[in-house]
């Protein structure tokens, strides 16, 4: 007999709760739970749980709760008391509006038993063939079951070889994959992992395509130690990963290996090449935040090496990368940063009045360049992009945000590194001209929630 998932009981009477849930009423439920002991991080974790249990993520579209709560998370260890009130209600009010989007529902998650092979070898190589096969979706899930029982925590390094591997394809099947276990991670929710990680293995193995990697890389080399950043390598590195037709930045990379360029450089290149291209072109938050999931990789001590060298050859090959290089025509000249210094203030004046984001990318570089904080600019402009849209590019500008500061305070190359935050402050001041009415009713009830007024908004 068919099982809904069983859940931990009091687990499950909160899952409960949220998808009873109308935006008007979270603030008093987020309330409620803090004041029965709950961290944010684990109201984060429960959001992602709900996602899991009533959202449909089969794709090709899904809902975004299970690992856009992992970001925002961490981006709110930054921000003051009452922002991080209004971070945690806009990623709240995306989940719970999903539960009524006729896209992804209704859905409920239901118990499976686990499918496993006589070894686990053979289990790992199994699911991978169930996954990439593209028709056996619902195995896939049962196996997952099956060796996340067998390896725990570990079990993150087989989803992410699988989720690199499509990574060409959409970089949705890393993110989901990524953010999801660093959410897991954060807030100490392991034991309950098994719905989110059956939300990922639901989207990978739906529509799957891994014809690039069959294509570009059939032999990996190794991903060279970090060593130091050469300025003048990765200068030139921009240039030509900019330059070359989508597809041929594997072999920029690869050529750079051979060259025997440092980690440090490469890293660099990568990372300042996907914020050079967001500050150019007019594409959103999703542009780098893929980027950014494989530069954690290229970070993380623990990466397995093979996944290492995966994560960094495909870096640059995204989705969003190819529909970047296929609009060409539409990239901008941007205005010169020389380093003028500004005050935080000014910055922010211009990124609220500058629809177009050049001046807001110019201020923000010259700001930084100068010698500003970057956390400080960082927490300004998230405080814009929580305050002038709804929650979907709300929580997918915070994202991308936290991403550029931690790129930028990764930098050993400051004459280069105010890209980052110059790029996110183009795409906040876009976003905040277009959709400040989306914000209005979230803003409405956060303002009245609380005994202060926020200046400035």
């Amino acid at each position: 007999m068919h099982q809904t998932y069983r859940w931990n009981p009091k687990t499950l009477e909160r899952l409960c709760e949220i998808e009873d849930l109308s935006p008007h009423s979270i603030l008093p439920w987020i309330r409620a739970m803090r004041s029965g002991g709950l961290s944010d991080g684990a109201i984060h974790r429960l959001l992602a749980l709900a996602s899991a249990r009533s959202i449909d993520h089969h794709g090709p579209f899904i809902g975004h709760g299970t690992f856009n709560g992992g970001p925002v998370l961490r981006a709110s260890s930054i921000l003051s008391p009452h922002f991080k009130d209004l971070a945690l209600l806009q990623t709240a009010v995306y989940v719970v509006e999903l539960f009524e989007h006729p896209n992804y529902g209704p859905y409920r998650l239901m118990a499976m038993k686990p499918v496993m092979e006589e070894t686990l070898d053979q289990s790992k190589r199994a699911w991978i063939e169930d996954v990439e096969s593209g028709q056996r979706p619902l195995q896939s899930e049962h196996r997952v079951v099956g060796l996340f029982k067998a390896m725990g925590s570990q079990i993150r390094w087989l989803l992410t070889e699988a989720a690199l591997r499509q990574y060409p394809e959409n970089e949705h099947r890393l993110l989901m994959v990524h953010r999801a276990c660093q959410l897991l991670d954060d807030t100490d929710g392991w034991s309950e992992a098994e719905p989110l990680l059956r939300a990922a293995v639901q989207y990978l193995a739906s529509r799957p395509n891994t014809q690039f990697i069959s294509e570009k890389l059939s032999l990996l080399p190794h991903w060279p130690e970090a060593g130091k950043a050469d300025a003048t390598l990765v200068a030139r590195a921009i240039e030509q990963l900019t330059e070359v037709e989508y597809g041929q930045e594997v072999d920029v990379l690869l050529d750079l290996i051979a060259s025997g360029a440092s980690g440090a450089t490469l890293h660099e290149a990568i990372a300042l090449t996907s914020s050079d291209w967001l500050r150019r072109t007019r594409f959103d938050a999703h542009a780098v935040t893929g980027v950014h999931c494989a530069l954690d990789l290229l970070s993380d001590k623990e990466t397995p090496a093979t996944l290492r060298a995966l994560a960094g050859t495909l870096a640059l090959s995204s989705s969003r990368a190819r529909r970047q290089k296929e609009n060409r025509d539409a990239w901008r000249t941007p205005l010169p940063v020389e380093g003028q210094p500004l005050h935080l203030n000014e910055v922010r004046t211009i990124v609220l009045s500058d629809p177009e984001g050049l001046q807001a990318a110019q201020a923000a570089g010259n700001f930084v360049r100068s010698g500003g904080d970057a956390v400080s600019l960082a927490r300004s402009l998230m405080e814009i992009a929580l305050t002038t849209s709804g929650p979907f590019d709300a929580i997918h500008n915070v994202k991308m945000l936290w991403g550029l500061l931690l790129e930028t305070q990764r930098s050993t190359l400051p004459q280069q590194a105010w890209v980052h935050l110059a790029a996110g402050a183009r795409v906040v001041a876009e976003t905040a001209a277009a959709e400040k009415e989306k914000a209005a009713p979230i803003l409405a009830q956060w303002k009245e929630s609380l005994d202060w007024n926020t200046p400035g908004i």
